[in-house]
């Protein structure tokens, strides 16, 4: 029997009551100053066309560093956040945050209800390595603290894909965070798994706690059915919670409805090579029914599945058969 032991996440901290926002700016030469920041700043992260320009920020900033102490309603965010989290968002680069940290040293640890604080910017908008050092060099507890969702660094960064490099990062500081629970219940491993984190990362946490992969989340759902569930499902991540495994348990459990892992990777049209490892892992799971008592191969079948995902699901139904009358 596994033990599994998760923790709660923390609580999370609230932003600062007293903080300057644009509008309480009232001397004008001071706002126009701010303003300039703002427009320097004021760019979609996820847009690869941005015309942020991180050397025009770095050169006004260290001129005039009023700016950066002062919160702002940037388009696209909800709530106020410093130009220090705003830099994480576009990946400013390692001179342009400490010169933005020198102005305003209180951004590190200021947090909002929407993302969190700058450790939680950088890892949802896939910060590189060299800026999330600087901020583990200025503080590294700050990988422990929680957003207001119960989510770690750790776990916004296995949501939103973070690279493998600064995904090291945050487990060397806190290996712990692999696994907490947020106020959904779910682990970090969960949010790799449904959002197609790279295979490097789902190892990753599975080495930073290897009874994750039993961990059920809402609806009896555990990170493999997850994995599986989607059209672009890696085979190498599915291999991974496999073998920590290290038996074929983990493709026989069932969600709330029934399904195995098979029965979500046929549902969710997860690619050939998937199909084909669940079964050789556990070729019994191709006669398992869920509670609509549905076959796989109905399931496939519903699903239109290819001429090669329906014949491997015969075969192994056939062979089974006859390995009974035996």
């Amino acid at each position: 029997m596994i033990k599994i032991e998760l923790l709660d996440a923390g609580d999370a901290y609230f932003p600062s009551d007293n903080a300057k926002k644009y509008g309480d700016v009232k001397n004008e030469a001071q706002k126009k100053k701010c303003k300039k920041v703002y427009k320097l700043l004021n760019f979609d992260p996820w847009n690869e066309a941005t015309r942020y320009d991180d050397d025009d920020l770095c050169d006004y900033v260290l001129e005039n560093p009023e700016g950066a102490k002062i919160k702002f309603e940037f388009e696209g965010f909800s709530g106020c956040i410093y130009p220090f989290s705003m830099c994480y968002a576009l990946k400013a680069s390692r001179d342009t945050v400490e010169v933005i940290y020198d102005a305003h040293p209180a951004a590190l640890t200021e947090t909002d209800y929407w993302i969190g604080t700058p450790y939680h910017y950088a890892a949802v908008y896939g910060a590189p390595p060299e800026i999330v050092e600087f901020l583990i060099l200025k503080n590294k507890k700050g990988v422990e603290e929680p957003n207001y969702y119960g989510r770690t660094p750790l776990a916004l960064g296995a949501l939103f894909r973070a690279p493998l490099a600064t995904m090291e990062l945050f487990t060397s500081k806190y290996p712990t965070a692999a696994r907490i629970k947020d106020k959904d219940g779910y682990i970090p491993l969960h949010h790799a798994c449904e959002h197609g984190a790279e295979s490097g990362v789902v190892k990753l946490l599975i080495e930073c706690y290897p009874p994750s992969v039993y961990v059920a989340a809402q609806y009896g759902m555990m990170p493999l059915h997850f994995a599986c569930s989607r059209q672009s499902a890696s085979v190498n991540s599915i291999r991974a919670l496999l073998e920590a495994a290290g038996d074929n348990s983990l493709c026989k459990a069932t969600d709330m409805s029934g399904h195995t892992a098979l029965h979500m990777a046929l549902m969710g049209l997860a690619p050939y090579e998937v199909i084909e490892l669940l079964i050789a892992w556990c070729p019994e799971s191709v006669w398992v029914k869920t509670d609509k008592k549905e076959l796989p191969l109905e399931i496939a079948q519903r699903k239109r599945a290819s001429a090669e995902v329906l014949e491997i699901l015969e075969k192994m139904m056939e062979r089974l058969l006859v390995e009974q009358d035996k």
